[in-house]
């Protein structure tokens, strides 16, 4: 049986943000696992949820086949057609939750607990002294993450984080320059491990992976 990867796993050898990578692995298990049950034992709490946000409907066409959705959406269709049957007999967009527009989506709760499970298990390993120094050789965790990160960090941990993310920042910058200036001169040849991945992980760096992002209270959530 193969070994699980594990957080520090991901933070030695992923290119991203491991806290991303943790919360998305997540994602994939739970939608891949609860298809079955949401088509069979809890199709009336999916139904009584209102269906999923729009990022993990998303996510659901990576997982369902067309006879899934074909189970799974009739009702959810239907009481669709009742919402907008409200808003034209009140003139106005109801304002109920959970509803079509304001679904309380399953995989968002499932996302918030795997983010919050992440963080707890990275905040454990930076209070090691070798938890640290792989941490300060990694590509860190991307903004968002960051900040929910240092949040929950207390004491001097978080001076070391503020410094160790600007330190990450600005070798990420100069990975990408000196990745842009070999790739102008042909020596392609020359571009290390880390250059190559550069591009990508600029991006996720400073944005996250949307899919993995939970809203924090002061951000809009799946339910409103």
């Amino acid at each position: 049986m193969p070994r699980t990867i594990t957080l520090a796993d991901a933070i030695r050898h992923h290119w991203g943000c491991p806290i991303c990578w943790f919360v998305e692995k997540r994602l994939n298990e739970f939608i891949a696992s609860s298809l079955q049950r949401w088509m069979t034992d809890e199709r009336d709490r999916l139904v009584l949820a209102q269906g999923f946000c729009p990022t993990h409907a998303d996510l659901l066409l990576r997982w369902a086949s067309p006879m899934g959705i074909a189970v799974l959406y009739p009702p959810l269709l239907q009481l669709a057609a009742d919402f907008v049957a409200l808003w034209s007999t009140l003139s106005r967009m109801p304002n109920t939750k959970p509803s079509p527009m304001k679904p309380r989506c399953p995989v968002c709760a499932e996302r918030a607990a795997a983010e919050k499970l992440a963080l707890r298990e990275l905040l454990d390993l930076l209070r090691t002294e070798e938890g640290r120094q792989i941490y300060a050789e990694s590509r860190g965790v991307c903004l968002p993450h960051f900040r929910r990160l240092w949040t929950k960090a207390t004491g001097e941990l978080r001076s070391w984080l503020l410094q160790t993310q600007q330190d990450q920042l600005r070798r990420l910058s100069d990975d990408l320059q000196s990745y842009r200036q070999k790739r102008e001169t042909l020596r392609r040849h020359a571009i290390t491990p880390a250059e190559e991945t550069a591009w990508a992980t600029a991006v996720e760096k400073l944005a996250g992976r949307w899919k993995a992002l939970a809203p924090t209270e002061s951000e809009v959530s799946c339910d409103g």
